[in-house]
């Protein structure tokens, strides 16, 4: 498969759709329990694929044509029938996906963090608007764990939060002394499963930056009533022996 695809997880599959670099319609997913590949019904129009998101039995797809990155559209598909929902869902205002894209689902609500903001869509009410706490702060390689958004700060060192309850940002605290140790680390990803957090990274020997991807397992409490969240580190392993790996995207799946 080319690089710069996008994957979603569901259950036990992996559903791959498009490409980051040109338009497609393809589309297909990957069986984790069978080890086994099924092509899906192409996409309803073709897209150059920035974004995809899994929300309540349904994969929302966002991308745009050729150079027109601000003509942001939408496709939908049903996992539990297999198809590809037929209207074409065109944002109502403008959103500029030039640059890297990220994007997380908190409570059925998608939110995607363009080149300068961040935008939240609700498929209930079907309308895109800005998050204005979201586009304080560049958060990339973000992950949901218990309803609260979690990135690594590459400038500041800390792993951050977002809470969308409380409306607020915080620091995941007693990790000062891991992240001093991992400093000179190339943080990539965060990723949440089971109500666990990992932490996926490139790792320096010396001065030269290797290809081994490690992971560091952080457990998650929150004191003082819930305001405050603590971290604990619990091991840090190299899960690749090679030199010759890198690492695009990491996903949680049910085996």
């Amino acid at each position: 498969m080319p690089s710069h695809i996008k994957y979603v997880p569901v259950g036990s599959k992996i559903y791959v759709f498009g490409n980051h670099h040109y338009m497609t319609l393809s589309a297909l997913s990957i069986d984790c329990r069978s080890n086994t590949v099924q092509h899906l019904p192409s996409m309803t129009t073709n897209l150059i694929v920035t974004v995809g998101e899994f929300i309540d039995g349904k994969i929302y797809i966002i991308g745009y044509c050729n150079n027109e990155w601000k003509k942001v559209k939408m496709v939908v598909f049903n996992t539990e029938t297999q198809i590809w929902e037929p209207e074409i869902i065109k944002q109502d205002i403008a959103i500029d996906l030039t640059g890297p894209i990220y994007g997380v689902v908190i409570a059925d609500k998608m939110y995607v963090r363009g080149r300068d903001n961040t935008f939240v869509y609700e498929p209930k009410g079907g309308k895109w608007k800005k998050h204005e706490m979201l586009s304080s702060k560049r958060w990339e390689n973000a992950c949901v764990v218990d309803g609260v958004l979690y990135y690594y700060d590459r400038v500041e060192n800390m792993l951050r939060t977002y809470d969308p309850k409380h409306m607020c940002w915080g620091v995941v605290n007693g990790l000062e002394r891991f992240f001093a140790e991992t400093r000179d680390s190339l943080w990539l990803e965060t990723v949440g499963y089971g109500g666990k957090l990992v932490l996926f990274f490139h790792i320096y020997l010396g001065k030269i930056i290797t290809n081994q991807i490690w992971c560091a397992e952080i457990l998650l409490e929150r004191r003082q009533g819930g305001d405050n969240i603590w971290g604990k580190p619990k091991g840090c392993n190299h899960v690749t022996n090679g030199r010759n790996f890198h690492l695009r995207q990491s996903l949680a799946v049910m085996l």
